[in-house]
């Protein structure tokens, strides 16, 4: 009864007003003291989204655990893994198996490529080591390392195909790689380091009869 009294009396009040013209008036106090709504909050509003620069540096850094720490490419997207990106930046998805065997891969070895060449080219004086090995199908491999101020670079393994790695071809394949890594300076190669097999001791008496003796200067030093 008393709310309906209450209605009662707004009512006639209402009809009052607007017979002497006031109404607009009290809508707009009413509109003019309205509560505005809060925007709702939401992981977009809060999240800040990455640039596609941005995202492919992450991207790299994920990758770089693989790469430099042994693991599976699939390690990436493990529950465990997700969480601790999620941690650490919520908007970054770490990348699929797939693009970090691909395409992560590829920029991740041209990038360390440079790198090394660069370190290369500065030095002085570059010391090899050099040797051949079979793969586990039996291949023919040769391979280069070099050394330098910063640690050791395993530069090279080269599968020789069907050419027999005799000391002649040995000499010559050898002298080929110190051209690309002398840059057509051979006086910067220093030292080349090898076993001490037959065919490398042969290869050896072939490069001072070619006059090459100062790239071996300490080649009687045996790896094995």
């Amino acid at each position: 009864m008393r709310q309906a009294k209450h209605l009662r009396k707004c009512k006639l009040y209402l009809e009052q007003q607007t017979a002497t013209g006031k109404s607009n008036s009290i809508t707009r106090d009413v509109e003019g003291h309205a509560i505005a709504r809060p925007e709702q909050t939401t992981l977009n509003n809060v999240i800040r989204k990455l640039t596609k620069a941005e995202k492919l540096r992450l991207d790299l850094k994920a990758a770089a655990l693989c790469y430099e720490g042994g693991l599976a490419f699939a390690q990436l997207q493990t529950d465990a893994m997700k969480e601790l990106f999620f941690e650490l930046n919520p908007a970054f998805k770490p990348p699929s198996r797939q693009y970090v065997s691909g395409r992560l891969l590829n920029l991740t070895y041209f990038r360390l490529k440079a790198r090394v060449d660069k370190i290369i080219t500065d030095m002085p004086f570059i010391n090899v080591i050099t040797d051949g090995s079979t793969d586990i199908t039996n291949t023919r491999i040769s391979n280069i390392s070099i050394h330098s101020h910063v640690g050791s670079f395993y530069y090279l393994s080269q599968d020789i195909g069907t050419l027999s790695m005799t000391a002649v071809n040995q000499a010559n394949w050898l002298l080929d790689h110190l051209r690309t890594i002398s840059e057509g300076n051979p006086e910067r190669i220093n030292s080349v380091s090898t076993d001490t097999c037959p065919t490398m001791i042969a290869m050896w008496a072939i490069l001072m009869v070619m006059n090459y003796t100062c790239l071996i200067s300490l080649s009687s030093c045996s790896l094995s």
